[in-house]
């Protein structure tokens, strides 16, 4: 293959690359301005006024025999609130699971041995997974999760901790909040 037609087959994998593209993804999120605005437009309740952190395929460090994760985006305000933010592309039927694995190895990069609990009530945690299928079946664009009373839902457990699970695939995309250009290319 020569130099030149190796350049224009680069070339044209560039402009192929969309943000559900691993390296993309990280590249994009680097950049503090448009991380912090991605959060904010996802989360405008928390008025997000700095990102203090991010930090790209952080790798959590657990006990050896434990299985590790690696965040695509770990993210910290100024607020000392915890944000996951993750690209799924494919479906292997186990995101509720990856969903809760996920929120538990956030808090290991809290709390150290003897601290107290409530230490977690300073760091809440938020998990957002944007998916290029539709996990939960419903068409929905955008699902948010949070502990709440099963009997009496408008109580919530307080733990601090919310998911919020984005179907890129959704065949009306609801996007009062302006992500759909993030996700869908042609949007």
């Amino acid at each position: 293959m020569n130099r030149e037609h190796e350049l224009t087959r680069l070339a044209q994998q560039w402009e192929e690359l969309t943000i559900a593209n691993d390296r993309m993804f990280s590249m994009v999120m680097e950049n503090n301005a448009i991380c912090r605005e991605l959060l904010r437009r996802i989360f405008p309740e928390l008025a997000i006024d700095r990102v203090q952190r991010v930090t790209v395929q952080k790798q959590v460090n657990m006990p050896l025999d434990a299985r590790t994760v690696r965040f695509d985006v770990y993210i910290r305000d100024d607020q000392q609130r915890t944000y996951i933010v993750e690209m799924q592309v494919a479906n292997r039927q186990n995101l509720p699971y990856r969903l809760r694995y996920y929120l538990e190895q956030v808090d290991h990069s809290i709390l150290g041995p003897g601290d107290n609990y409530e230490k977690l009530a300073g760091y809440p945690t938020y998990v957002v997974f944007f998916c290029d299928f539709d996990y939960y079946g419903q068409d929905r664009s955008e699902y948010r999760f949070e502990w709440r009373n099963i009997d009496q839902p408008d109580l919530v457990a307080g733990t601090g901790q919310q998911l919020v699970v984005f179907n890129a695939q959704a065949s009306t995309f609801h996007d009062s909040i302006g992500v759909a250009g993030f996700l869908k290319p042609n949007a």
